[in-house]
């Protein structure tokens, strides 16, 4: 975490596991030196890391450096499904370095979004509670797009990918409304039923 990459470097040479979490947070070692900018570290602990590609392309490719989705993509081999998911959520934060690097590792363009009535997404729109969390999220649309946001939480834009389907890759949240007032949200392997409690 403090970029000391020769300390890194005698410790993985003695064994130590790269694929180490925090108890707290449960972040990986690998998101910590990342989030703190320390590439050189980042870049032996992906050397170690890429038999499990898949698992941590996301978070190298967030960091919008090209070079450490290169070096993954050389070490590692990540599946065509995470590629593709990885090329779309780096399509929309405007990431060109790692959206780059992740296409020449053979990534394809995302489809582009179901086209939905405006009067359906518009019957979408309201306060939704669930008796499984207490989070309350607001469903609204903006610019002909439906967008999301829960309580102290930042808006995001969902894609659709039917009437009733959408999501948001980012943040692997997929959103099925059941009908105009109802909806289960599924993220994490997690699904939580929300029920419209304002209209809007």
């Amino acid at each position: 975490m403090n970029g000391r990459e020769d300390v890194v470097r005698f410790l993985l040479e003695k064994g130590a596991s790269p694929d180490v979490h925090d108890t707290f947070y449960k972040a990986s070692m690998l998101d910590f030196v990342l989030q703190r900018k320390h590439y050189g570290v980042a870049k032996m602990l992906i050397r170690k890391l890429a038999a499990n590609a898949d698992a941590v392309l996301e978070s190298v490719a967030a960091t919008g450096n090209a070079d450490l989705v290169a070096a993954l993509l050389e070490a590692g081999k990540p599946s065509p499904a995470a590629l593709d998911k990885t090329y779309e959520a780096a399509l929309g934060r405007k990431q060109n370095g790692g959206r780059r690097a992740v296409e020449e590792g053979g990534a394809h363009e995302p489809a582009p979004a179901f086209v939905v009535d405006v009067k359906t997404i518009e019957a979408y729109a309201g306060t939704y509670k669930s008796d499984q969390i207490p989070l309350d999220i607001k469903v609204f649309v903006k610019e002909g797009t439906l967008y999301m946001q829960a309580t102290a939480q930042p808006e995001f834009p969902l894609k659709a990918k039917s009437a009733t389907q959408f999501e948001f890759t980012l943040a692997g949240v997929v959103v099925e409304f059941d009908s105009a007032s109802s909806f289960t949200l599924k993220q994490g392997g997690g699904s939580f039923k929300f029920k419209k409690a304002v209209t809007q």
